[in-house]
């Protein structure tokens, strides 16, 4: 009884949740996405370790649906969020030729979230649906930005960007559309990309609100 009572003391207003899962841009294909996670206890907690699960769909609807990838990515020790801090992460899915937008309409995404700071746990996961004939507005969400690859060192910085945020999401992908690498760049500042194999990559750059594409080449 005694050790029942000191863990629910520890943990009382330890609570994150999913609040929103919106599509950034579609590109060649790939639909590229934020997700957002808030704190709405009252002290700070790990972020933890999110799953995601994407399908496409002809509904609204979860059943009968396909495939279009998923990642396990984990934030342990390195996301510490606040009371009431948001954190907004991306990610992409990647729907199979023989699924396209014009049958399957609707992106469906499976969201679970694990933290071990938490005690209760049952509001940390989310399925989210999207419309994708109408999840992108028809202006344009392209950032004027602009952006150095330092192909020696491996890493970039990104010198102007037109987005009305600070931090800068990115994303490195390969020509197939696997997610490799992923993290926040600060503007003026080197962002180093380690451990990956040569070969040709996607740079997706996303604030959120406005995003960039750019192919670098990578050599060891």
């Amino acid at each position: 009884m005694f050790g029942t009572t000191n863990k629910t003391l520890a943990c009382t207003g330890r609570d994150i949740v999913f609040t929103d899962i919106s599509i950034t841009s579609i590109v060649n294909g790939v639909y590229y996405y934020t997700y957002e996670i808030k704190n709405v206890g009252t002290v700070d907690i790990t972020l933890g370790e999110v799953v995601l699960q994407n399908y496409v769909s002809t509904d609204n609807q979860v059943g009968g649906d396909a495939p279009a990838g998923g990642s396990f990515i984990s934030h342990q020790n390195v996301s510490i969020l606040s009371p009431g801090e948001t954190f907004r992460g991306t990610y992409q899915a990647n729907p199979f030729p023989q699924n396209p937008q014009s049958t399957y309409p609707y992106l469906i995404v499976h969201v679970s979230l694990s933290s071990s700071d938490e005690c209760d746990k049952s509001n940390n996961y989310f399925v989210g649906f999207i419309q994708i004939s109408t999840a992108i507005p028809t202006h344009s969400m392209a950032a004027d930005a602009k952006l150095n690859w330092d192909v020696e060192n491996k890493s970039f910085i990104v010198n102007e960007w037109s987005g009305a945020y600070s931090e800068i999401y990115y994303s490195i992908f390969s020509v197939s559309g696997v997610l490799m690498l992923n993290g926040i760049a600060q503007r003026n500042e080197s962002t180093p990309l380690k451990g990956l194999s040569n070969g040709v990559y996607l740079l997706h750059l996303s604030d959120g609100d406005k995003e960039y594409l750019k192919r670098i080449t990578y050599f060891r």
